[in-house]
């Protein structure tokens, strides 16, 4: 074991638990004094116990949830996640024509501080209605998911004034010394983040990267485990010629999924600040687009592309294995050596990846995007 395991713990876990005597006392504490649970609750009572969801942006952002929100490196995703908690810190009531419950955030910043700060300025000056801004930032990074980074994080927000309602981790890999690729390490991760939920009853909002091929854009990189413990997904689409960026709702467990909304960046010089040669600084803000039209926003597909979702659609079955869609893909296509047929399919599923009409739902496993 490195001397990294051996740092690298899930943060509050029992060590004595698989011990024999520990499970004998359990059982005979149980015999003896348990008459009535408070852990399990019957059927109907449960039914009959109200649960409305709660929002701090409605449709968006759940209260104490665990919440991801991805894309490629430059696509915004940092933009749309400070115009959130800036909106939320300053009480303001609506985003997008979403309404906002107001609330303190703590922004686990890892990187980019200076871009950072240069967006919270021109947030101000754009967005801004004069009131103080409820937010804290932290210096640097740190590895939450070992006992000494958790126990910073935790201690720094227990010593501030408010309890925050939300918490960022910008980004996901500067607080993780684990392989995100590992379901192992993504659980110690995972772990801190339920914990930090627990104690300060609040949302955790992890920034992450998606992964680096073409066909991995859509999704977050590294293990599935990330996805099949959040509350809500969201990926950020760059905008790309005349098209506005996409905030896309991949997944939200508890409630339908929101609709996409459509933003652009908006340049802002920030008044008083210069740079070294006296020359004014900028930096941008996201506003909200409209939908672009469908002239702009789709093209016919290829004829590979239009084989491979005709094949695709002939399974009927919601959720398809790449290798059963490739053998329905080289039964229907005219190509004659395989290794033409491979290229083939290659640039067809990457096509219907990029114009978001499939999704890879898990590695190598796709299905038809809502709405086809």
């Amino acid at each position: 074991m490195t001397k990294k395991d051996e740092t690298r713990r899930q943060p509050g876990l029992r060590t004595d638990i698989g011990k024999s005597s520990y499970f004998s006392n359990s059982l005979l504490a149980a015999n003896n004094e348990l008459t009535v649970s408070d852990w399990l609750i019957q059927g109907d009572e449960f039914c009959r116990q109200p649960a409305p969801i709660k929002w701090l942006v409605k449709g968006w952002v759940q209260q104490a949830a665990l919440i991801m929100v991805h894309g490629p490196s430059g696509s915004g995703k940092t933009f749309a996640v400070l115009d959130w908690c800036l909106r939320m810190a300053q009480g303001q009531q609506d985003w997008f024509g979403h309404r906002v419950t107001p609330g303190p955030v703590v922004y686990l910043a890892g990187e980019g501080h200076h871009g950072l700060r240069s967006r919270g300025a021109a947030w101000k000056e754009r967005h801004g209605n004069g009131q103080p801004i409820n937010i804290w930032l932290s210096k640097s990074a740190c590895d939450l998911d070992t006992p000494e980074g958790y126990r910073k994080v935790s201690e720094h927000i227990r010593a501030l004034p408010i309890k925050p309602a939300a918490i960022v981790i910008d980004t996901l890999h500067r607080f993780n010394s684990g392989d995100e690729n590992s379901s192992r390490d993504a659980k110690a991760m995972l772990d801190a983040c339920a914990m930090l939920m627990a104690e300060f009853n609040c949302t955790i909002i992890l920034v992450h990267h998606t992964g680096v091929s073409e066909e991995t854009q859509h999704r977050a990189r590294g293990s599935s485990a990330w996805r099949g413990a959040l509350d809500i997904e969201i990926s950020i689409v760059p905008a790309k010629g005349d098209a506005p960026m996409e905030i896309i709702q991949r997944k939200s467990k508890d409630a339908e999924l929101a609709a996409t909304l459509y933003a652009t960046l908006e340049k802002v010089i920030i008044p008083g600040w210069f740079d070294e040669d006296g020359e004014p600084v900028t930096s941008a803000v996201l506003v909200q687009a409209g939908e672009p039209t469908k002239a702009t926003r789709v093209k016919l597909r290829s004829f590979y592309a239009n084989v491979a979702w005709e094949a695709f659609k002939s399974l009927n079955a919601r959720l398809v294995a790449r290798s059963e869609w490739r053998d329905a893909f080289y039964a229907t296509c005219e190509l004659d050596n395989s290794a033409s047929k491979r290229q083939a399919f290659h640039r067809a599923t990457k096509e219907l990846l990029e114009r978001a009409e499939v999704v890879e739902e898990d590695k190598d496993f796709y299905e038809l995007a809502i709405g086809f």
